[in-house]
């Protein structure tokens, strides 16, 4: 998250106040290279001083938010970007934090509200659709996340993120071509995305495309501890009657850690302890 600029414009000071210390204090709160705990300590002290005008002051509680966030506190994170909220709606950024921590904290209604909002304010906020598309996709909506993966696509042609996201949507819709062609797009910009190459040999492998075993070699060599990628070959050779080979990846999966129910099923006869 990026935090944002403020302005000394924006700062009411009192006629005795020591000249620059508020606005220095606001400038290390915004800082993009300050640290979490920075963040939050000079925000404090900047909305400590109760000098602030209503848009500074939510601009601070932007801030102050993103530092809570970055420490894992969501549930300060919203407090201060409820605050940020309540002296400025007009501020989209706001709305699309609130709706990231919101969903960390399971609010997931709340949250898709947030990015509704934060579009609604900047209809081309293209992170806030990759996040509500994000949200979606994970909660069981692959279609409605498509379309929002597709917007951030619109706005931002080579941003591989939304690509990436986009092919899964794809992939849990059984859309394979599809999938297939975003993956093939992240992999020709990054060729060391190892997601990218495992996702696109499933969608191969749906398509029964012998490039298939291919892409999860790739995926395995980038990433040789991924037990992820070796269950996903494990099953493509599953499928492909090549029970030795595919036993052989079920049990690199299983020593990785890689959890599945199929996989311990699997391993469980192939130790000898199935029917």
């Amino acid at each position: 998250m990026r935090k944002l600029a403020i302005g000394g414009v924006l700062l009411v000071l009192g006629a005795c106040a020591e000249a620059g210390s508020l606005e220095n204090i606001v400038e290390v709160c915004g800082r993009p290279s300050a640290s979490p705990e920075d963040t939050v300590r000079f925000c404090q002290r900047a909305l400590a001083s109760e000098k602030l005008d209503p848009e500074a002051a939510a601009q601070v509680n932007v801030n102050l938010g993103i530092g809570y966030f970055e420490l894992g506190h969501y549930g300060a994170a919203i407090d201060a970007y409820s605050a940020a909220i309540e002296d400025s709606p007009e501020i989209a950024a706001a709305w699309l934090n609130r709706a990231r921590a919101r969903e960390r904290q399971g609010q997931l209604q709340e949250a898709v509200d947030d990015y509704a909002e934060a579009l609604r304010l900047d209809p081309k906020a293209a992170d806030a659709y990759l996040g509500r598309g994000a949200l979606l996709l994970a909660h069981g909506d692959p279609k409605r996340a498509i379309d929002d993966f597709s917007r951030a696509v619109d706005l931002q042609q080579e941003w591989l993120a939304a690509r990436y996201n986009r092919g899964l949507a794809h992939l849990a819709l059984g859309n394979a071509r599809d999938a297939a062609k975003d993956f093939t797009f992240v992999i020709e910009r990054d060729e060391e995305d190892a997601s990218a190459w495992m996702n696109r040999g499933r969608a191969r492998a749906m398509l029964g495309e012998t490039g298939a075993e291919g892409d999860f070699d790739r995926a395995i060599e980038l990433e040789p501890e991924w037990g992820a990628a070796w269950f996903a070959r494990g099953q493509y050779r599953d499928e492909q009657g090549e029970r030795a080979r595919a036993d052989s990846d079920f049990l690199r999966a299983d020593e990785l850690g890689h959890a599945d129910p199929f996989l311990i099923e699997r391993v469980r006869e192939i130790s000898g302890g199935g029917a």
